[in-house]
C-alpha cells in the first residue's frame, strides 16, 4: 500500500472526516478497486502446479511437453508482471491525487 495512502487513511480516521472532497475520495476508491482486481487475478498456485507438471514431464523424458509447459509458465509470469506494473501506476496516480 502506498505510504501516502496509509497516512491519508490514518489522518481521516483520527479526525473522523475526510480531508478531501467526496468526489476525490470516490476517485481514489475506484482506483483501489482496480488494484484489488489485479491482486485477486493472481494465481500463484497454478504457476507452481504448472512448473511441477513441467518437471514431471522432463523426468519422464517428454521434453517437448515440459518445454511447452514452461512457456505457459513464462506467459503467466509475464502477465503478472504487467499487472503489477499497472497496479503500481495506479498507486502513483492515487499518490498524485493525494498530494494535489
Amino acid at each position: 500500500m502506498s505510504k501516502a495512502f496509509k497516512e491519508f487513511t490514518a489522518e481521516s480516521k483520527s479526525a473522523g472526516e475526510l480531508p478531501v472532497d467526496k468526489e476525490v475520495w470516490d476517485e481514489i476508491q475506484e482506483l483501489r478497486k482496480q488494484i484489488s482486481q489485479y491482486r485477486t487475478g493472481r494465481e500463484a498456485a497454478t504457476v507452481k502446479a504448472m512448473r511441477a507438471e513441467a518437471k514431471q514431464a522432463a523426468e519422464e523424458g517428454d521434453y517437448a511437453a515440459a518445454l511447452e509447459q514452461m512457456e505457459t509458465v513464462l506467459a503467466a509470469k509475464q502477465e503478472r508482471l504487467e499487472q503489477a506494473q499497472e497496479a503500481n501506476a495506479l498507486w502513483k496516480e492515487i499518490q498524485a491525487i493525494l498530494e494535489a
